[in-house]
This record gives structure tokens, sequence and C-alpha cells, in this order.
């Protein structure tokens, strides 16, 4: 598949002001790279972000992306400079999300499709096995955001809860969270994004299904421990309104301005008690993100390479 890719320069002190238009904009994945070409993976960068004046960021749109509405965007923006746009293939993107091997919580243990095929170690007994290769759609477990997610998965989710893997990519965190026997749905505004779950649900033995939005959201159609209901929608607000207080927990991992922009989507689709886990989240946001959530109690935030994970009760009306 191609993409759109824009690569532009901005003063590094407004990059949640330009992560905030790329993202209203449509952009898929945002890289940023340093004046010496050192690369992070998406939404942007971790703990070095402070120390460069200037960023150079790369972002990823569909090939149907508005771009005279992008440019008008990005124009608002004092500093922001376009210095190239081309087209770039999926191989040449995903190279950067690299295949992951790790353990999580001693309950999950995340591993390359390769090594489905092989033998499984002692190591890894009494584990539940999650196996994904990087693509185009975002969460392989490398990035520190996925990873806090999976923790957190891996160490709270029990059976038959049901759980909302809001922007969920690749599907990582709802396939795992369905191998532990919660029941899932997961959303994405990208069609590629379900695609992508679908996909990796199947290769992981996890019935799964895709649903147009209005249905997916009927949760006692899809509400089946170890199962998973997929749709691509941006309707958030009819989201709201449909599935009131019906999950016990919701995860978003996305970026800071939209989460702070949903939470009151989030709080209303979460069930008194339940549980809201946000990461994409830089260290320096997170206050702005849990003020953003008037009905939530954070109790805990776990930091990794300068990215937390935010975790909150929903409280009774």
């Amino acid at each position: 598949m191609t993409w759109l890719r824009v690569q532009l320069t901005a003063p590094a002190g407004d990059l949640a002001a330009l992560e905030a238009v790329l993202a209203e904009q449509g952009a898929v994945a945002i890289t940023l790279v340093d004046a010496e070409n050192q690369v992070d993976l998406l939404e942007p960068a971790p703990g070095e972000t402070p120390l460069w004046e200037l960023l150079a960021l790369s972002a990823l749109f569909p090939l149907d992306a508005d771009m005279a509405a992008l440019r008008a965007a990005l124009l608002s923006l004092d500093g922001i400079r376009v210095t190239d746009a081309d087209f770039v293939g999926e191989d040449d993107w995903s190279h950067n999300n690299d295949a992951v091997e790790a353990r999580f919580g001693e309950r999950l243990w995340l591993r390359p499709r390769a090594a489905r095929e092989l033998p499984r170690d002692g190591d890894g007994d009494g584990l539940v096995a999650v196996y994904l290769e990087p693509g185009l759609a975002f969460g392989s477990g490398s990035h520190p955001t996925t990873a806090l997610c999976l923790e957190w998965i891996a160490a709270n989710v029990r059976t038959g809860q049901r759980l909302l893997d809001f922007g969920c990519g690749s599907g990582i965190l709802g396939i795992a969270a369905a191998r532990l026997q919660a029941a899932v749905v997961a959303v994405d505004h990208d069609p590629q994004a379900i695609v992508a779950t679908l996909d990796n649900a199947a290769y992981n033995d996890v019935e799964a299904r895709v649903a147009q939005a209005t249905d997916a959201f009927h949760i006692e159609t899809g509400c089946v421990p170890g199962t998973l209901v997929a749709a691509a929608t941006d309707a958030w607000d009819t989201l709201g309104q449909k599935v009131g207080g019906a999950f016990d927990v919701v995860v978003a991992n996305i970026l800071a301005a939209p989460i702070m922009a949903l939470a009151g989507t989030f709080e209303r689709v979460t069930a008194p008690g339940g549980h809201i886990v946000l990461s994409g989240v830089l260290a320096d946001q997170a206050i702005a993100v849990r003020q953003a959530f008037a009905a939530t109690d954070f109790h805990t935030q776990i930091e990794m390479n300068g990215w937390v994970c935010l975790h909150g009760v929903r409280l009774a009306p």
C-alpha cells in the first residue's frame, strides 16, 4: 500500500499544537527526527524531545487526504515549514516497527509470528502467547506506549470483562485482552487498522468479526469472553451515546490531544468503577491529560523513556 509522506520542520515548543493538527488532518503515523537523523518511531519522540530546538517530522497520510486543508491548518501555526512531500510504500515505513519478544506481567508472552512454528521452551510455560509482526498499523510492542499498556493489561484484565480498544492500530492490545478472555470491541478511524486487527486476531486464534460502526457498539451482541468485534469509525460522539457505561475497561493508546478532546466520551462509555487506561502521552503532558477527565480518579502513572501510562477509575455519578 502506498502513502503520502509530508516532511516538515517545527520549533520543539510547538510539538503539541502540531501533533493535534496532524492528527486532525488524518495522519496515520508521525516520525520525529533530530538534527543528526536519529529516528524514534511514532506519536512523537520519547524523552530526548525537549533537548531539540528544531524538530524535523515526517507524517504519513492516506492518498485521498485533503492536502489543501492540511496546508491551511499548518499555515495557522507559526514557525512550521513543509520541506518535502512524496510517496512511500509499506516496506519503506514498516522497517522501523520492529518485531518484539517480551513478557508482560507474568501472563503475556509477546512473540514474532515466526516463533509460532518453533518449539516452545519451558520459560514460556503458563504464559498466554500473542504473535505479531510489525506492519503499517501502529502497535508491535516495540514502542514504550504499547509496552506500558500491555503491562497493565497483563496485570489487570480478567475473564469476562468488557474492554474497548480505542484506536486499535494493529489490534495488539485488544487481542492480548481477548487472549486473557476479555470481551473486546476494537475501533479505529483507519480501515487499514481494522484489516490488520482482524488478520492478527485470526492468527492468534481469537474469534473476531467486523461490524458496521453502528452495530459494533451494541455490546450485548459481542460480549463473549475471548472474542473481538472490530469496526472503523470516526463518529466518536455516536459511540458515547450508544454504549454509555458499557465497558469495564477502556484502553486508548493514541495522542495526548485527541485523548483530552475525547475525555468526556471515554468517561461516558466506562461503567462506574471501571478502568480508563491512557497512553501515547509524554510525561510533561500527563497533568493536562488528567485534568481533562472530570469524572475519573487517576490512581497510577507508569513511565518509560519519557512516556507515561495513566490508569484511572471512573467515579460513580
